[in-house]
């Protein structure tokens, strides 16, 4: 090592010191021998290559190479890319799913409102079918006058529930002439019509 020219090597070597008397457990004091040791032998490097003439240091306005080409860059881009629309993907997967499951549920209140109305509009219509209203006017203008009073009571009485759901209780009862016999039974024998 001695023979060969220090250009070639750049190599230092220290000189034993007090190496021993430090505390090898202690990190704080063996990290703080390394560095000093090591600045101390760079800047005895960088005192050799000037007396060489040679200079040591880049230009001020030199740009340094990058450690990774811009191939590895681009590589590392790309799989960072990747990564954030696996993630873009599964916060959508989950997004949906939330979305599926609302619909779905929106569906249901929706088929369990329907059904309410619809029976709410036969029992209606059934009370409608039991009052004498039907005698009153032609059919078109009692059915359209008897549905038109009952839309408002109800619109009151909706008003006044609490809960989102439409009870099923009945809201219409009409208590006008419920002991007059209808037309089509008389209210007689086990069918309705008279005894013979």
């Amino acid at each position: 090592m001695k023979n060969v020219p220090f250009i070639e090597t750049l190599a230092i070597v220290d000189k034993v010191g007090n190496e021993e008397k430090i505390d090898y457990k202690d990190n704080t004091k063996r990290e703080s021998y390394f560095y000093s040791n090591t600045l101390r032998n760079v800047n005895k490097g960088c005192e050799i290559l000037e007396k060489m003439n040679i200079n040591w240091n880049r230009p001020d306005d030199m740009l340094a190479e990058m450690l990774k080409t811009d191939q590895h860059m681009k590589k590392i881009k790309m799989d960072l890319l990747k990564q954030e629309q696996k993630i873009k993907a599964v916060e959508l997967k989950k997004q949906k799913y939330v979305e599926k499951k609302f619909t779905k549920k929106i569906q249901v209140e929706k088929k369990k409102l329907r059904k309410q109305e619809t029976k709410k509009n036969l029992r209606e219509i059934e009370n409608w079918k039991k009052s004498d209203h039907k005698n009153s006017a032609s059919i078109e203008e009692s059915f359209d006058k008897y549905f038109s009073e009952n839309s408002k009571k109800s619109d009151l009485n909706k008003n006044k529930k609490v809960s989102k759901h439409i009870s099923k209780t009945n809201n219409f009862e009409i208590t006008k002439n419920t002991n007059k016999p209808s037309k089509q039974g008389g209210g007689k024998g086990r069918k309705g019509g008279k005894r013979k």
